[in-house]
């Protein structure tokens, strides 16, 4: 084990960094699912905090934004926003990007 770590094979932030990576774009979850998934994984708290600046906060606006366009299917009625709204939350993704998400679809 020793020698994997000095060799690098074995580097905790160096997955969490690439596994951020590979959440936002390939499944496009937010941010608390990354983060929940990291610590399921075994990550220690202290290296998903330092990872966790590598998320990148405008392609998540974007995922969530372009996940809300796919579920709404433009039917704004209070019953789907709800539905919606409940589906991007198990995503991951914080209250106010969603509240954003849906404010500037409500003014377009």
């Amino acid at each position: 084990m020793d020698l994997l770590t000095e060799k690098g094979f074995l580097d905790d932030y160096s997955y969490a960094v690439s596994y951020i990576h590979d959440a936002q774009i390939l499944k496009k979850h937010g941010s608390k699912k990354i983060k929940y998934s990291l610590f399921e994984k075994g990550i220690s708290k202290n290296i998903i905090e330092k990872a966790s600046a590598e998320i990148d906060d405008e392609l998540e606006y974007n995922n969530a934004h372009e996940l809300f366009l796919k579920k709404a299917n433009n039917d704004y009625s209070f019953e789907n926003l709800n539905k919606v709204i409940r589906f991007l939350l198990a995503r991951g993704f914080d209250y106010s990007i969603i509240k954003e998400v849906i404010n500037y679809e409500k003014e377009r």
